[in-house]
C-alpha cells in the first residue's frame, strides 16, 4: 500500500451497489475520497426511474442509449382498484437495465484518479477514537450505501410479515416494456422492460417461486395471465429479496451518514428507491461540504413519511384489501404513519425552540 493510500481521508464510503458507486464518485470530486467495496453479482433486473435521473447521470458521461434507454414511458397497464386491467397515463419514466448501469458507473469509477479503493475482504470497517477505521485508512465521516445489510447492524422498525420479492428476468423478445401491475390477495405482481430485457417479478407475504414455471402456475391461478402477455421465452435468472419497507430503530452516530436502503429500505411498491439512494448520494456531499447533517435528516424524515403515506393509500385502495395480509400491513402502515408525523412535530418543535434562543 503507497503512503498515499495510508493517508487519512475525509470521506469513506462503504457498500457495492449503485447508490456507492455514485456517492464514491460525487465525493472524489471534491474531497479525499477512499470507497471500501466487494464483488458483487451485476443485478440483472429492469428499474423504472424517473426522466430525472437521466440528467443527473449525464454528469457522469453516462448517457442514457449506453443504459439501453432509446424512449420514455408514459403509460401503464394496472389492475389496481378493480381487477380488470386498464392503460393509464404515467409519469415520464425511463426503464433502466440494472446491469448496465452498474457497468456504466464501475467504469467511471475505475478512471477518477482521486478516488481510491479499497477491497472490504481486505479490512473490517470500525469506530476508532473519533474516526472511521478500515486497516490503515481512516476517515473524519463515513457514507454508509450497504443497503439492508447496513453496516451498523441492530434494531429496525418493521412490519411483523415481511413482503418477499421474487424477480425473474431474461431477454425481451417483442413483449411490451411498459410496467404492467397487479394487486394479488397476498401482495402483488408485475412486468417490465428495458431496450433488451424484461422482468416479471412477483411480491407477497408467501413462499418465493423457485422457478419460472412456478410463478406462471402462480399468475394463472390468481387469474392474471394477461400480466405474461407476449413473453417467448423462459425468465431464467432469479432473484429474491426482502421488498417490504424498514429502517433502523436507532438515530446514526456522529460521523455516519446513511444513504439508500440503509437509511430506509423501501417498499418495491410505492420504491423509487434507486432514483432516491442517488439523490441521497448527492445531498451528502453536501453534508460533507457545509458539515451540516440537519438537512439530510430532514430530508430523509420528509422522504419516510411521505413513502409510508403513499403506500398505506396503495394498499388500502387494492381491490384486496380486505386479505388478512394486506389489513394487517395497511393497519401497521397506518400506525407508523401517525407515529412518523408525530416524531416530525416534536423534531420541528425543538428546532424552534433552538432558534428563538439564538442556539
Amino acid at each position: 500500500m503507497t503512503a498515499v493510500e495510508r493517508s487519512a481521508f475525509e470521506v469513506m464510503v462503504v457498500g457495492s451497489g449503485t447508490i456507492a458507486n455514485v456517492a464514491a464518485l460525487v465525493c472524489a470530486r471534491s474531497f479525499s475520497t477512499v470507497w471500501v467495496s466487494r464483488p458483487e453479482s451485476p443485478n440483472s433486473g429492469v428499474e423504472s426511474v424517473p426522466a430525472a435521473l437521466l440528467t443527473a447521470l449525464l454528469e457522469f458521461g453516462i448517457h442514457p442509449v449506453e443504459l439501453g434507454v432509446h424512449a420514455l414511458h408514459t403509460t401503464r397497464r394496472v389492475a389496481w382498484q378493480s381487477p380488470v386491467a386498464s392503460v393509464r397515463a404515467a409519469r415520464a419514466a425511463a426503464h433502466v437495465d440494472r446491469g448496465r448501469l452498474s457497468a456504466a458507473l464501475a467504469a467511471r469509477a475505475a478512471r477518477e484518479p482521486r478516488l481510491v479503493r479499497l477491497p472490504a475482504r481486505e479490512s473490517k470497517v470500525d469506530w476508532w477514537h473519533g474516526q472511521w477505521r478500515a486497516g490503515d485508512l481512516r476517515a473524519r465521516l463515513l457514507l454508509d450505501a450497504t443497503g439492508r445489510r447496513a453496516l451498523e447492524k441492530g434494531a429496525l422498525v418493521e412490519p411483523p410479515k415481511r413482503w418477499l420479492g421474487t424477480v425473474f428476468s431474461g431477454k425481451r423478445g417483442r413483449a411490451d416494456p411498459s410496467l404492467w401491475l397487479t394487486a394479488l390477495p397476498e401482495g402483488y405482481a408485475y412486468r417490465l422492460g428495458s431496450d433488451e430485457r424484461i422482468s416479471v417479478g412477483l411480491v407477497s407475504f408467501d413462499a418465493a417461486p423457485r422457478t419460472f414455471d412456478e410463478l406462471q402456475e402462480r399468475l394463472l391461478r390468481a387469474g392474471v395471465s394477461w400480466l405474461l402477455d407476449q413473453i417467448e421465452s423462459d425468465l431464467g435468472e432469479r432473484q429474491v429479496r426482502l421488498a417490504s419497507v424498514a429502517w433502523p430503530a436507532t438515530a446514526a452516530r456522529p460521523g455516519l451518514l446513511r444513504l439508500g436502503d440503509a437509511a430506509l429500505a423501501r417498499d418495491a411498491l410505492a420504491s423509487q428507491g434507486l432514483s432516491l439512494g442517488i439523490s441521497d448520494a448527492f445531498h451528502a456531499a453536501r453534508v460533507v461540504r457545509s458539515g451540516q447533517r440537519s438537512p439530510l435528516d430532514a430530508r430523509q424524515l420528509e422522504a419516510k413519511q411521505r413513502h409510508l403515506g403513499t403506500l398505506s393509500e396503495l394498499v388500502d385502495s387494492s381491490c384486496h384489501a380486505a386479505s388478512e395480509p394486506l389489513a394487517a400491513y395497511g393497519s401497521w402502515l397506518d400506525s407508523m404513519t401517525t407515529a412518523l408525523h408525530a416524531a416530525g412535530s416534536r423534531a420541528s418543535s425543538v428546532s424552534n425552540h433552538g432558534e428563538s434562543h439564538g442556539e
